[in-house]
Formats: structure tokens, sequence, C-alpha cells
């Protein structure tokens, strides 16, 4: 008799045991995947910026960057349609530093172009 309950308490250790460790790696492969979620979307931020940053280095004017993306609009989808589209959704006011051109109101209206 004391055998049997001393297996079912150990039954009942081994069992709380592995419920126990099952939650502790939920919460730590919860906490690596939103890690690596925000990495990710860090990443996709910087290469949007790098490539925008690359398309208007040598734009002068804001007519001259707004006929670039109107022009990049009309032609389809292209890397740097792309990267406006991410950066408008995302942070608009990084195109501030990419530019002295782009003022809150230049951001609204180049962003405005991308909406479909």
């Amino acid at each position: 008799m004391f055998f049997i309950k001393t297996k079912g308490n150990s039954l009942s250790l081994i069992m709380a045991t592995i419920s126990l460790s099952g939650w502790v790696t939920s919460m730590y492969l919860y906490d690596n995947f939103l890690m690596y979620q925000l990495r990710v979307s860090e990443g996709k931020t910087i290469n949007a910026y790098n490539i925008l940053d690359s398309a208007f280095r040598h734009s002068i004017s804001e007519d001259h960057m707004y006929s670039m993306v109107t022009d990049w609009v009309l032609k389809g989808s292209s890397a740097e349609v792309g990267s406006l589209t991410t950066i408008c959704n995302r942070n608009p006011i990084i195109l501030m530093e990419i530019s002295p051109s782009f003022t809150e109101f230049f951001i609204l209206k180049v962003c405005s172009v991308i909406k479909y």
C-alpha cells in the first residue's frame, strides 16, 4: 500500500515538473520570438532607409523628388516604391534625415502618392 501511494506521488511530481518546464520553455521561446520579430522589423526599416537614401542622394529640390516618386509609382512596383511604402507605414519622420527638403508637409504629400 505504501509503495502505491509513493508511486502515485512521484508520478504527480514528475507530471508537475514536466508541465512547469513546458511553461518555462514556452515563455522563453515566446520572448525570443518577440525579440526576433523586433530585429526583423528594424531590419526592414533600415533596408528601406538605405534604398531611399541612395535614390534621393542627388536630388536638389522637392519638385525633383516628387517627380521621381510619381515616376516610380507610374512605372509600377520597384524597390523604391516598396521602401517608401515601408517607411511611410512605419515611421515617415525618418525621411527628414535623408534630405532637408523633406518637411512634414512634403512627407505627407509623398506618402499620399503611394497610397493605392
